[in-house]
């Protein structure tokens, strides 16, 4: 599965997380986020994968059918788990 452009502006607000906080735990440009929730450009299979991966572990479920969108479940954040200072806390 394929994370939107959309999908993953809606993540970082349920997250209340920056562009460059995202790319930094993803291990990627920042401006390849920006250009990517933007509409210039489409990341590699490999990058959406990792962003998605990444977003997962921070308790994000992506939902596909029907209508594409986000949930946040703090019980699946492993930020909040284990502690991690790694990125912002969701408050």
């Amino acid at each position: 599965m394929r994370i939107s452009a959309e999908q993953l502006v809606a993540a970082r607000g349920l997250l209340r997380l920056t562009q460059a906080d995202v790319a930094g735990g993803a291990a990627v440009h920042v401006e390849t986020i920006r250009r990517f929730e933007a509409g210039l450009h489409r990341p590699r299979a490999q990058t959406l994968d990792t962003l998605r991966q990444l977003l997962e572990s921070w308790g994000i479920e992506f939902q596909n059918s029907g209508r594409p969108g986000v949930r946040y479940h703090p019980d699946r954040d492993r930020r909040r788990l284990s502690g991690s200072a790694s990125a912002k806390p969701a408050e």
